[in-house]
């Protein structure tokens, strides 16, 4: 049985979910599927696996390292936080390695409210266990947990919502409050070469303030801001996202860059196995291969 089977009457519903996909252009519905593959490939498309090792032996010490995939991997959003290509980032990674199970949570909304994009990559990914629900029964059910699951939470709210804030480093059941979505700088190169689809850019990353420079910026949409400058200054920018060519990326100070073709994918840089692996630690005070 699953672990969130008594959530089922939380689930939404087949009408809205029929209705977001309906309202999805076949565009979108081709990024969204786009992002997906990306990431599979990125990460794998094998889950992670058990293993035991030795880490270390001298003479006064010697430990080894568990680890196998956590149960299940849950993530709490408000329905306005983030968007669907940044919520995709997180879940398809949890699902090629978690393996046994993931869902995500929306305290306190109308199913009827829920962004229609969200839902639809959710869908086209594969995640079908959506819950609408308040924060009290969320916390309630959390609490009813086997307290030996193995499972990791993520929070990714603007406000507090979800039954615990801290990520701890002991026990079975971890909660990671991630920071609430800022709007990022993104900063992207427009020379003679780099062709933009700036209605993609614009449309998957609505909490991201852009800006833009190089011989073509005069491209821009008005809701991109166009500087003068050239490429030297352009690179030194404050930016948490690069779009342009790769041979830049490395002058920037960006944690992610994305060339033309990317225009509403996204990866979350340092997101990868250990963050959905159950790991524990022996020590010993002598060789434990003696």
């Amino acid at each position: 049985m699953s672990i969130t089977s008594e959530l089922e009457p939380y689930l939404v519903s087949d009408e809205i979910m029929a209705a977001a996909y309906a309202g999805t252009s076949l565009q979108r519905r081709a990024w969204m599927k786009k992002q997906t593959a990306h990431l599979c490939s990125h990460y794998g498309l094998d889950p992670a696996q058990h293993f035991q090792r030795l880490v270390y032996q001298d003479s006064a010490l010697s430990g080894t390292s568990i680890s196998r995939p956590v149960e299940f991997v849950g993530l709490v959003i408000d329905s306005n936080a983030a968007a669907w290509n940044k919520i995709l980032a997180l879940m398809v990674p949890a699902a090629v390695y978690a393996g046994s199970g993931t869902a995500v949570f929306i305290p306190d909304k109308d199913q009827s409210e829920l962004p229609p994009d969200l839902l639809t990559a959710l869908e086209l990914a594969g995640i079908e266990n959506i819950f609408c629900l308040s924060l009290d029964d969320l916390t309630e059910w959390k609490n009813s947990l086997d307290d030996k699951l193995e499972c990791i939470f993520f929070s990714v709210t603007k406000e507090k919502h979800s039954p615990e804030q801290n990520y701890l480093f002991l026990g079975k059941q971890h909660w990671l409050h991630l920071s609430p979505v800022h709007f990022s700088r993104a900063a992207v190169w427009v020379g003679k070469e780099e062709h933009w689809d700036w209605e993609a850019m614009i449309w998957a990353n609505p909490e991201v303030s852009f800006i833009a420079a190089g011989t073509n910026s005069v491209l821009a949409p008005g809701a991109v801001q166009v500087l003068d400058m050239d490429l030297s200054d352009f690179l030194k920018q404050d930016m948490d996202v690069y779009y342009g060519p790769e041979e830049y990326f490395r002058h920037t100070m960006a944690c992610l860059g994305l060339s033309p073709g990317m225009e509403a994918c996204w990866v979350w840089p340092g997101l990868d196995s250990r963050f959905f692996l159950s790991r524990r630690q022996f020590w010993s005070s002598s060789p434990l291969n003696r």
